[in-house]
């Protein structure tokens, strides 16, 4: 088993290469769709986060 991780700026093409990984049967974690999955609204981690921080932290929409 091949362990590998993918990482670079916003635009390298890290998606794509993802993309093609996930074609040639690899599983494919997605650390910045977790993270973003665990701050949504009224879930634990964004509770937690509001609390430490504050409503300066949330926009408009209560997001942080």
């Amino acid at each position: 088993m091949v362990i590998a991780g993918l990482t670079g700026s916003i635009g390298t093409g890290k998606s794509t290469v993802a993309a093609m990984f996930q074609d040639t049967g690899a599983i494919v974690i997605d650390a910045d769709k977790i993270a973003f999955d665990v701050v949504q609204k009224d879930k634990p981690a964004w509770k937690e986060i509001v609390g430490h921080f504050g409503e300066k932290v949330l926009g408009p929409d209560n997001e942080i």
